[in-house]
């Protein structure tokens, strides 16, 4: 049986609709990520007949090499969505040792459109077995015994390297950051609860575990084991604070403590012998980052390798770009450099001694930010496009340069660490839903319809004149700015060959688009119509993002660089240079209705504890005219006025739930809305006349998973 795009399968409460790649129970979306969806999808196209495990991952994955317990995984999450007993299945049946049968009926859809196909489907008969086969199935064993006796006698070993081995290490899809414990016994990781992120001890082999803190509304950017295994370091970001303080806690239980004057918001790196520590500090303020080495207590501190301006940066946040070596006589650092042709990654090899310097090889990367020490010989690190959702993980040989793609799967990799020569990550799967909420002003809920969902991260949104919505998607296989129709239907690519990266910005006057676009490791604005057509370059910055237009569509503000990062603004249709705004740190642009204002973010240090404040400036002088207290903790920095009022919109997390503020910057009032739902909310744009707000929400599901044997 085949079904069209458009169509659904509906069985007991579910409804399976391809066409928005989304199971619905009673009316209501179930999150599952991509590759979980397309498992159901091909047991149910298949309804009544066995797929054998091999079958199953091969459509599933394709030519990708993959572990089958990423299958049982799937078919373990998909029982837990649907509410099955794998002991008394009503959906999917477990044929021992060979795979796997759908064995729901499926029903007539409620939708009178529809063509789905309602009858109930016969189970195929299994064919008998005719004498050839069974010879050949005689010699196929014949053969396979007398080359393993040869394997066995020569010691060779014809399976190695088909690829790594993944065994998948935890399985509640929830984990935010994670460090294996140097003896490879045991790892620690963070995270999502409802309160926010807590931190637990997990023992490898048994799967036991157990609570170090508890859920705390803030986020692990770093996290590390000292090497005897005793004390878990790492850093948080929560209440709007500028600057992170580098924190540990026993393993075993107890109360954290601060590390004094470590201010850093990665993972530290430790020496062999535990008695130091490596890290990167920033000082974006006067544009630089450092490299530095302290006690484990934090004394002692010394700056190996100073940044200055933007040529050269050291990543700085959400990452683990130092690996101090297994000997201690290295400590490799992941660096961008910027010259006339763009930004690129390398790796540094670092003396901790002298502060010396050299390249690890020749080779450059797009994006580097997380590193690890796979043995004394070896480094492995996390590479990415910006504008691309494929993450793939390497191995570069420390003796001759030469690098070894360890990954090539569309699963996303972040964090790295490593013990007894094999190599332990975050698996993710990300799945994205548009959603379209109504909006009434003091209404205590924004109730909403999800209207359309996928595989990958929808991190821009916009509205055009005659209530269609602008999004970008990966679904191409190149990120792209796509429309779709405010009740879903339709999705239609807009743009090609783009290079979009960063939020894009709608004209208000045209429908016409700006949108940042990655070429040559530069980050510059263009310009297209709202076909998506006649494409033009705005700028020449080597990073200028987060583009908004002003009311009337006639200027455009946007972002320069990041080390601080500017405000800009530029007039789209007239060939002239960008006027800078801001000589200070001042990030993610909205304009006010009016025109009058220009709102930002930036970091204040004028208080004993620095926070990140709003800003805001006159749109015609520049002049700056106040600075504001977030009221609630604001972790995202995207926000948007909405067009008919002065309401400033920001989205906020809230554990693993979203929610959305909505705040007077003119009298200081707000409103938060709580029950957006879960997975967090990753861009929002308010419909021209302000009565409808259209946002995504994305969905991780990330696990801690172990490569082996490569």
């Amino acid at each position: 049986m085949s079904l069209n795009r458009n169509e659904f399968y509906d069985f007991a409460d579910f409804r399976l609709d391809l066409s928005q790649k989304v199971l619905l129970c009673k009316g209501k979306p179930v999150p599952l990520t991509p590759k979980v969806f397309d498992t159901l999808e091909i047991l149910v196209e298949n309804r009544g007949r066995l797929l054998g495990k091999d079958e199953l991952i091969q459509k599933i994955w394709q030519d990708r090499f993959v572990e089958e317990g990423n299958l049982a995984s799937n078919i373990k999450t998909l029982r837990k969505a649907l509410g099955d007993d794998a002991a008394h299945p009503r959906f999917i049946e477990t044929v021992q040792r060979r795979g796997y049968r759908f064995i729901a009926e499926l029903n007539p859809p409620s939708g009178s459109g529809s063509r789905t196909t309602t009858e109930k489907l016969p189970v195929p008969p299994q064919p008998r077995q005719k004498p050839y086969v069974l010879v050949s199935v005689a010699a196929i064993l014949l053969i396979s015994v007398f080359s393993i006796a040869f394997v066995w006698i020569s010691g060779k070993d014809p399976f190695k390297g088909g690829g790594p081995k993944f065994t998948r290490l935890t399985t509640s899809g929830k984990v935010t950051n994670m460090a294996v414990v140097p003896d490879g016994k045991g790892m620690v990781f963070s995270q999502k609860d409802d309160a926010g992120e807590s931190l637990w001890l997990r023992e490898i082999d048994s799967g036991s575990q157990t609570q170090i803190l508890p859920a705390q509304d803030a986020e692990f950017v770093g996290l590390a084991v000292s090497p005897d295994g005793k004390f878990a370091y790492y850093s948080i970001f929560s209440k709007n604070t500028v600057v992170l303080t580098l924190a540990r806690v026993e393993i075993a239980g107890g109360t954290p403590q601060q590390i004094p004057d470590v201010d850093t918001d990665v993972s530290v790196s430790f020496s062999p012998d535990g008695k130091q520590f490596a890290f990167i500090e920033s000082r974006s303020s006067v544009k630089e980052t450092d490299l530095k080495i302290a006690d484990a207590d934090g004394t002692n501190q010394r700056i190996l390798i100073k940044t200055v301006g933007e040529s050269r940066i050291f990543p700085f946040f959400k990452a683990n770009p130092v690996a101090w070596s297994p000997n201690g006589e290295t400590i490799a650092c992941a660096v961008r450099e910027t010259d006339e042709k763009g930004s690129f990654y390398r790796i540094l090899l670092v003396d901790p001694k002298s502060g010396t310097e050299k390249y690890l090889s020749e080779r450059s990367w797009s994006s580097v930010e997380n590193i690890a020490w796979k043995d004394a010989e070896n480094l492995a690190l996390i590479e990415f496009e910006l504008n691309s959702p494929v993450r793939r993980i390497w191995q570069i040989s420390r003796k001759t340069g030469e690098a070894r793609q360890l990954t090539n799967d569309i699963n996303g990799y972040e964090w790295l660490s490593s013990s007894g020569g094999n190599l332990f990550t975050l698996q993710q799967n990300v799945f994205s839903s548009l959603h379209v909420a109504g909006f009434t002003e003091n209404a205590d809920t924004l109730p909403s319809k999800q209207i359309f969902g996928e595989s990958g991260l929808i991190e821009s949104v916009g509205w055009s004149h005659d209530a269609r919505i602008f999004y970008n998607s990966s679904s191409s296989g190149k990120n792209e700015i796509w429309q779709i129709n405010a009740d879903g239907t339709a999705p239609q690519q807009i743009t090609a060959d783009s290079n979009l990266i960063f939020p894009f910005a709608v004209s208000p006057s045209d429908d016409s688009l700006v949108f940042s676009s990655l070429r040559d490791g530069k980050i510059s604005l263009a310009a297209a119509d709202f076909n998506g057509q006649s494409t033009l370059h705005l700028t020449d910055g080597t990073s200028d993002i987060f583009p908004v237009f002003s009311p009337d569509g006639k200027d455009l503000v946007f972002q320069r660089g990041t080390s601080p990062p500017t405000l800009w603004s530029i007039v789209p249709g007239e060939n002239q240079q960008p006027k800078q705004l801001t000589g200070y740190q001042a990030t993610h642009p909205s304009i006010s209705p009016d025109g009058k204002q220009i709102a930002f973010h930036f970091m204040d240090y004028g208080g004993q504890k620095p926070h990140w404040k709003l800003g805001l400036i006159d749109s015609e002088t520049h002049d700056f005219l106040s600075k504001l207290e977030f009221p609630i903790p604001v972790t995202q920095r995207e926000m948007a006025w909405n067009p008919k009022n002065d309401l400033l919109t920001m989205a906020f997390g809230n554990g693993e739930n979203s929610g959305i503020l909505l705040w007077s910057v003119a009298n200081g009032k707000f409103q938060i809305i709580n029950d957006i739902g879960t997975g967090r909310i990753g861009a929002f744009a308010w419909s021209p006349d302000g009565s409808r707000l259209v946002f995504s929400q994305i969905h991780r599901n990330s696990d801690v998973v172990a490569l082996e044997n490569f």
